[in-house]
């Protein structure tokens, strides 16, 4: 499986931040985020495209998605959360926005243009058949 964003991706985010050994948040603790993140968008496309994701403009949506459900993870902890009401995005807006886009991918509203699309074989996917989306955050009952 590939990772579609890195640790530097993420700290561009985050101005003033770098993710190391004596960090608040490691780096080897970012890049399980960013892994656990990339294989959610390889559940989600898997449908409707072969995985991982290899095209040049697929990939610009893809690790855009994997940043914003990353840093909806990793900012808060970081930085105690994004402040007072501004008009700053929010760790609820990235995640929200990342979901919509994969809601919207898996759907087939939004094509990844060149991407490799699967043909002719689908397989049974009891998340989409029952309506059920994942919650990103950790819980005893994550679905």
């Amino acid at each position: 499986m590939a990772n579609y964003c890195t640790v530097a991706n993420l700290e561009k985010f985050l101005p003033d931040v770098t993710f190391d050994a004596t960090s608040k948040i490691k780096e080897t603790e970012v890049l399980e985020f960013i892994s656990g993140h990339s294989a959610t968008i390889d559940s989600r496309v898997n449908a409707n495209y072969v995985t991982p994701i290899t095209g040049t403009q697929a990939l610009l949506v893809v690790k855009k998605i994997c940043e914003y459900l990353s840093i909806a993870d990793v900012g808060p902890i970081v930085i105690g959360g994004f402040g007072e009401a501004t008009d700053e995005a929010t760790p609820k807006d990235y995640a929200k926005e990342a979901m919509d886009m994969l809601d919207k991918i898996e759907s087939g509203e939004l094509d990844l243009v060149d991407a490799s699309k699967r043909t002719g074989v689908n397989f049974y996917n009891y998340n989409r058949v029952n309506d059920i989306t994942p919650k990103m955050k950790k819980e005893t009952t994550q679905w």
